[in-house]
């Protein structure tokens, strides 16, 4: 569950970069279409509608209004209207063809396929325009009318590709999810695994090095008692691996913590010696044990941790 919350608050964060980026191009190119419109004399109508959408817009992105698709298909909508309106204006398709090209690859920044559903309504808008004004203008230009419809062909082929690529991005981003949504929940049953099992081996390890300290305590023979001193470090040597794998988990997890509880400080220093006699002899070493006698023997914090560094040192 994490790690979706994580991916999807990435993913706002992209998602206001990729509206920023829109807007700030929109504005451009709306500033450019209202020169061109007042030069032109288009009329007050044209420039009300370029306006108004590049107003519109930021007005949604800054207040931040319904979800990113909702404010993504009405802002395409908004540049969409004006594009097309300057578009409508401009006498042939060829001249305007690649601002509403650029259009097209603007808006397929947001990766949402379903804004070309509407980019097909308006280009089949402005083609339909153009070629009724074609054909009242020049029916006998054969060459014209092939030149006019490679540009027709050349938008909804345009249309086709960014639909395909933004389509196959945006399966890629859910597939993505889902795989880190699969592996969080891996990772999550593996650390209960281990923290479980953990807890199980706890139990008879404990047993164990609990009756091997009261047979240390009968009268026993040198060879028994070098026999249950060896089975008692084993056991303890056991415990700290199973403290390990508990601390792993703990930290894969986000819970792990320190304890704050009184121990004594020889008690956990002559466990730790007894730990590692068993290898003394194995590694060839000699242990020296040099504590500091202003030390108290009554301390407050994590034992088990504390010993497990010491027996790292």
């Amino acid at each position: 569950m994490g790690g979706r919350v994580e991916y999807i608050e990435y993913q706002r964060l992209v998602q206001a970069k990729i509206e920023k980026i829109v807007l700030a191009a929109y504005t451009v190119y709306d500033l450019w279409m209202t020169y061109v419109a007042i030069k032109g004399g288009f009329g007050s109508a044209y420039i009300l509608i370029f306006n108004m959408g590049l107003f519109i817009g930021w007005l949604i992105y800054a207040g931040r209004r319904k979800t990113y698709y909702f404010r993504a298909m009405v802002i395409s909508c908004m540049i969409q209207a004006a594009v097309v309106s300057y578009v409508i204006q401009m006498p042939g398709l060829v001249r305007s063809l690649s601002l509403y090209l650029t259009m097209i690859i603007l808006l397929g920044l947001y990766g949402i396929p379903e804004i070309f559903y509407t980019t097909l309504v308006s280009a089949t808008v402005m083609i339909v325009y153009h070629v009724f004004l074609w054909v009242n203008e020049a029916a006998n230009d054969s060459a014209g009318s092939m030149h006019l419809l490679l540009q027709v062909v050349s938008v909804y082929f345009v249309e086709y590709i960014m639909y395909s690529l933004v389509k196959k991005q945006r399966d890629a981003n859910e597939q993505l999810l889902k795989t880190i949504v699969d592996l969080k929940e891996a990772e999550r049953i593996k650390n209960d695994f281990l923290s479980n099992v953990s807890h199980e081996i706890r139990t008879p390890v404990n047993t164990i090095c609990g009756m091997s300290e009261i047979l240390l305590r009968e009268e026993i023979s040198e060879e028994e008692k070098d026999g249950i001193t060896k089975m008692q470090n084993a056991g303890r040597n056991l415990m700290s691996i199973v403290g390990d794998i508990l601390d792993f988990s703990e930290l894969h997890s986000e819970k792990f913590g320190l304890a704050e509880e009184t121990y004594n400080i020889t008690s956990t220093i002559n466990d730790v010696i007894n730990m590692t006699l068993a290898k003394k002899s194995e590694k060839n070493i000699e242990l020296i044990v040099e504590c500091d006698a202003d030390i108290p023997s009554a301390l407050v914090g994590d034992e088990q941790k504390i010993r497990r560094v010491i027996l790292n040192l």
